[in-house]
């Protein structure tokens, strides 16, 4: 389906595939931009690369030529650490050493016992520093003179780089911002040994970058969360596993069985989601035996155990599964996660292409957020899971704050609050509004009779 348009393209042109070659992607990527019939052109062209690959890597006959997109160059501000002067490059590898908790060789430093940082951890850290650095760049300073970290935490060029990402986000103070602040505010304390007044003004002027910490939800996220309140739209999304699997089993039985296993995997993300709701990271990363847990001697799925080491705010996750998901992940797991290619891992939603890793949770949570459009017809990313299961809780038991944290894995109250702080508010509306409607209904005879005597007619009641 991804070549479907590049063949119809190559097919117009009189290309013949042994012919397909970088020249013809880029000439076709020149023709999807002049139609803007998509929004993002790149990005759908190096997915046409990828399908063309791995059909090279798959089907009898394909054209061996490998394929690559052309970069995005007009999105690309940063540059790779490799574009630098060398002594930089050996300073940032020194950085992120020092982050990384297997560089060490001791518990303690002369600042006191090492906190360890995740992988995942480090590498956002790095992403940053490449974004700083591409800012440094696009502010005038050049890059080959770009020679050290201390460069970037000198006042004025501190203030021209956040100065920067404040007017790329229209002016406004972000949560990236706010990232890209704590990154330079690290980099001077720990990496560089700055301290005391100096120290004091860099972490002044990194904070300005950092945005209020919310009371509530986003805008974006309540608006979202709104259109699952329809009733319509809450039955779906409750039942929505079940439609996914049923349409897998008919996938499977008209012999599409790679696709059936995909939709399958889609089925059970959302039934766990639904359940527990967790974060991205921990969904595509759970391992049947080890995350997932089974009954001993039982086909049953008992439990749901992630470490609090992979969890972000280390609060480990001990969920019982209930006996219908159970039923669902064990009928993914016997009848459609044997058909994909790396089922011998232990991943319960294995990687397309590698055995060592699982699903990308960029394209599961993509896939999952698709389906929901499709079946259901209401934009929800997989994060929006969580802010369900929250409302949900509330609506029930408005007073549920230690239910609501510790379904959400929150250390303290002050998360739950800003939930408590979004839905309370409509839920003093609710009953503002079942009082009035109740007060209609007690009073519509007296307020009958005092129009009819000034002539006037109340009419009837309207029906909801």
């Amino acid at each position: 389906m991804r070549l479907r348009r590049f063949m119809a393209y190559c097919t117009a042109h009189g290309i013949e595939p042994q012919q397909v070659n970088n020249a013809t992607v880029a000439a076709f990527l020149e023709a999807t931009k002049a139609e803007r019939l998509i929004r993002n052109p790149f990005d759908s062209v190096r997915r046409v690369a990828a399908a063309w690959n791995l059909a090279a890597r798959n089907v009898a006959g394909w054209p061996q030529t490998p394929l690559q997109a052309p970069s995005a160059e007009t999105r690309q501000y940063a540059l790779p650490f490799s574009a630098y002067p060398t002594p930089l490059q050996q300073e940032i590898e020194q950085a992120r050493q020092r982050m990384s908790p297997a560089a060490s060789d001791s518990l303690y430093t002369a600042a006191g016992p090492i906190r360890p940082l995740k992988p995942r951890t480090v590498e956002t850290r790095m992403t940053s520093l490449r974004l700083i650095l591409g800012a440094a760049v696009h502010c005038g300073l050049p890059k080959d003179e770009l020679t050290s970290l201390k460069l970037l935490v000198e006042p004025a060029t501190l203030k021209a780089i956040l100065d920067w990402f404040w007017r790329r986000a229209g002016r406004n103070v972000t949560d990236h911002t706010g990232q890209i602040g704590e990154t330079l505010r690290i980099v001077a304390k720990y990496h560089l040994g700055i301290s005391g007044q100096r120290l004091d003004e860099i972490t002044r002027l990194c904070r300005a970058a950092k945005p209020p910490k919310r009371s509530r939800m986003t805008p974006k996220n309540e608006r979202r969360l709104a259109t699952l309140e329809d009733p319509r739209v809450f039955a779906c999304l409750l039942h929505l596993p079940a439609v996914v699997m049923a349409e897998a089993n008919a996938l499977l039985e008209a012999g599409d069985k790679q696709e059936a296993a995909w939709l399958a995997g889609i089925a059970a993300a959302i039934e766990i989601e639904l359940r527990c709701p967790m974060r991205c990271e921990n969904l595509t990363h759970l391992r049947l035996g080890e995350q997932v847990v089974q009954f001993s001697g039982s086909q049953r799925f008992s439990h749901f155990l992630i470490g609090g080491d992979e969890v972000k705010n280390e609060t480990p996750i001990t969920w019982p599964i209930a006996a219908d998901t159970s039923a669902l992940l064990d009928e993914y797991c016997r009848k459609f996660r044997p058909l994909l290619k790396h089922a011998g891992t232990s991943w319960l939603f294995p990687n397309r292409d590698y055995a060592d890793r699982p699903r990308a949770p960029g394209g599961l949570s993509a896939s999952i957020s698709a389906a929901i459009h499709k079946y259901i017809g209401v934009e929800m990313n997989l994060h929006l899971f969580r802010a369900f299961a929250g409302a949900q809780i509330l609506a029930e038991n408005p007073g549920a704050l230690e239910d609501l944290r510790l379904v959400l894995g929150h250390r303290g109250l002050e998360t739950a609050l800003n939930y408590y702080a979004t839905f309370q508010p409509k839920a003093a509306a609710q009953r503002l509004n079942a009082l009035t409607t109740r007060k209609r209904v007690e009073t519509r005879s007296l307020a009958a009779a005092a129009f009819a005597r000034q002539g006037l007619r109340l009419p009837p009641r309207r029906r909801a």
